[in-house]
């Protein structure tokens, strides 16, 4: 099934220039170039104007950490929650069947199998809890405190996890004579249907936030990051998408790379596609705004 009604967002919204800053309009006009491996040499050394060093790094401590690999995620977020120095819990999901065991996060909406983590680790939201007041996927919060049954046993699901999440803008959990709590809210478990082994598991839909892949890091947008683009595109957009997290060109450092990892996207046994459905939606629009000229404006 082939979609025949298109509209295309022009506007970028998330990148802007309101300062008139030079490095920032080029940062702007570099990222559409991304896309399709035609960045020129003067992209790539404005990028690497941005590279990661000894000072940088420091200043960008607390910044998420963006990798191709998930092996490299799992390390850092390991390290980050060891140098807590506090207990570190594992919460085994729900599976209701074997079959939905052996599946991976993104098949179930990105609940995990096994969770670990600490109080003071840094989380992300899986999933909407409750949009209207900032719980929403991808939103970020620190682990207060956890809460567990009386009958708790190691590898159990907790009650609920107690997550301060600084842009939650809803009803206050605890009372006001408690002012240290303000924003902790109650994160309890989830669950989620899969179709594909009509199954459904069971967890908290909350994974650390240290580091996280490129491909999970669509849709959001990051105040800081550390990008490491690796050695190879692995997927199509991917160089985009890790770049356009950012509202700005100075909020984030790249570890470096050579120019070639830009420009051999454009040799990629999958752009040829893409560029052919890109051109036949683009002959849709036009389709489109004829069979809805009656709704635009005039």
């Amino acid at each position: 099934m082939k979609f025949e009604t298109v509209v295309m967002l022009e506007k970028v919204e998330r990148q802007t220039n309101i300062s008139g800053d030079s490095r920032q309009t080029k940062f702007i006009d570099l990222l559409p170039r991304c896309r399709n491996g035609q960045n020129t040499v003067e992209d790539w050394e404005l990028l690497l104007e941005n590279s990661v060093n000894l000072i940088n790094i420091q200043i960008f401590s607390d910044a998420t950490r963006l990798y191709l690999e998930n092996e490299k995620v799992d390390k850092y977020n390991n390290e980050r929650l060891s140098q807590l120095n506090m207990p570190i819990i594992n919460f085994l999901a729900i599976n209701s069947s074997p079959a939905a065991r052996k599946l991976d996060s993104d098949q179930f909406g990105g609940l995990a199998n096994s969770l670990y983590c600490a109080i003071n680790s840094k989380v992300y939201l899986t999933a909407n809890v409750w949009t209207n007041t900032g719980l929403v996927n991808s939103a970020c919060g620190i682990i207060r405190d956890i809460i567990v049954a009386e009958d708790y046993k190691p590898g159990n699901l907790p009650e609920a996890i107690l997550i301060e999440f600084s842009e939650y803008s809803g009803p206050q959990f605890f009372d006001d004579d408690e002012p240290e709590k303000k924003n902790i809210i109650p994160i309890n478990p989830i669950s989620f249907y899969c179709k594909t082994v009509n199954a459904t598991r069971t967890q908290i839909p909350i994974r650390l936030g240290y580091g996280m892949t490129i491909h999970k890091s669509q849709g959001q947008t990051l105040t800081k990051a550390i990008i490491d683009l690796g050695k190879s595109e692995k997927s199509l957009g991917l160089t985009f998408v890790a770049l356009s997290r950012l509202k700005n060109i100075n909020d984030f450092i790249i570890v470096p790379f050579p120019y070639d990892r830009l420009t051999k996207i454009k040799n990629s046994i999958n752009l040829i596609p893409r560029l052919n459905e890109e051109k036949r939606l683009n002959e849709l629009i036009e389709k489109t705004l004829l069979n809805f000229k009656e709704l635009l404006p005039n």
